[in-house]
């Protein structure tokens, strides 16, 4: 494996460099856009497993980020190839954990809207093991692949990892963009199995009766689907087609200040769904359960005159047309006997007016 600098690649650089922190820019300003959100809706409520991975990629990615772009703008800098063995390994480390928060946020999300079934959560289980292993598997390969010891960057044909302008750059296997195809599969997966829990429901009736919810869980939904598709496909592209050349450090950090950006917007807009409604990515279930998965049954009701004589119910006949209330409701009828007095009748049967 090969790497030659060239007249280009100091254009690259600034190209890299250039996307690197407009990325970078975007999350910072998604940070100060939503922080009062955090404050109001994050940071008072219990400790969970959402909270701890949610405040741990927001603080830890503007972190890791800001050192992974100082470096790539040459402000951060060192000798000899140790320290761009180590600079790599940061970069690759960081990216692998970042995205496997966001994606096991998106699980607990998926199992939350699914009712949080135990067979459901076995499934998910499964599917972020598969993806986790397959995606580290993929990494450690990439590494043994490359030689640590550089050679002579007058060589031509030098060893990788190297510095350009205080920024160390290296070539990437040509098979390593495979390592984008486990996330994407994952995260098609999880879509199209939240898609369908929640068509299992009546839509239009969930739209009416409890609109904020279902118009979140589907426009978040969507738009991380829709960035993440981007992002895995974007960073496909670019290892594919500049596996040798600077330009594949563009998936370094700006598809992952994306994924963060729409990832902590899948939390934050289920938690501020209005000034008075609170929903948690945990409790989303408990909502889902009280959804019929059919319409309840539309019911007019009239109203009777009666009036009570000799402690028991006389039931008249009503004077002009019934007045009718239209409702959404399930009624189940019991029957009682009309003979029995009111002062007999125990208190837990209903009181019979048709």
């Amino acid at each position: 494996m090969s790497f030659q600098l060239d007249a280009n690649s100091v254009s690259d650089l600034r190209l890299v460099r250039a996307i690197s922190w407009a990325g970078y820019a975007l999350l910072v300003f998604e940070f100060f856009d939503t922080l009062f959100d955090e404050i109001e809706f994050i940071w008072p409520t219990r400790v969970s497993t959402v909270k701890i991975i949610f405040l741990a990629n927001r603080y830890g990615n503007l972190a890791a980020l800001m050192l992974a772009n100082l470096q790539t703008a040459g402000i951060w800098q060192g000798s000899g190839p140790d320290f761009c063995l180590s600079v790599v390994t940061f970069i690759t480390v960081m990216n692998y954990v970042s995205f496997a928060s966001i994606h096991l946020l998106l699980l607990l999300r998926a199992w939350a809207v699914c009712e949080r079934k135990r067979r459901i959560l076995v499934i998910l289980v499964s599917l972020f093991t598969v993806y986790a292993v397959s995606t580290l598997v993929i990494l450690i390969w990439g590494f043994m692949s490359i030689d640590n010891v550089p050679a002579d960057p007058v060589d031509p044909d030098f060893d990788p990892l190297v510095m350009l302008q205080g920024t160390c750059v290296s070539p990437i296997p040509n098979y390593l963009w495979s390592i984008w195809l486990p996330g994407l599969l994952l995260e098609t997966t999880i879509f199209c199995l939240t898609i369908a829990t929640l068509r299992h429901h009546d839509l239009r009736w969930r739209f009416l009766t409890n609109k904020p919810i279902v118009y979140t869980l589907y426009r978040d939904g969507t738009v991380y689907f829709v960035v993440a598709m981007f992002s895995s496909l974007f960073n496909i592209f670019v290892w594919v087609c500049y596996a040798d050349s600077v330009k594949n450090m563009l998936s370094n950090t700006f598809t992952l200040s994306l994924i963060n950006v729409v990832g902590q917007r899948l939390v934050l807009d289920l938690r501020k769904i209005d000034d008075t409604e609170e929903v948690s990515t945990t409790h989303i279930g408990r909502v889902i359960e009280a959804v019929p998965s059919r319409p309840l049954s539309p019911m007019s009701f009239g109203l009777r005159p009666y009036r009570v004589r000799d402690n028991s119910i006389e039931w008249l006949e009503p004077s002009g047309p019934p007045v009718e209330a239209d409702g959404m409701m399930e009624m189940v009828l019991m029957p009682m006997d009309r003979t029995k007095r009111i002062g007999d009748r125990d208190e837990s049967e209903p009181l019979d007016i048709p």
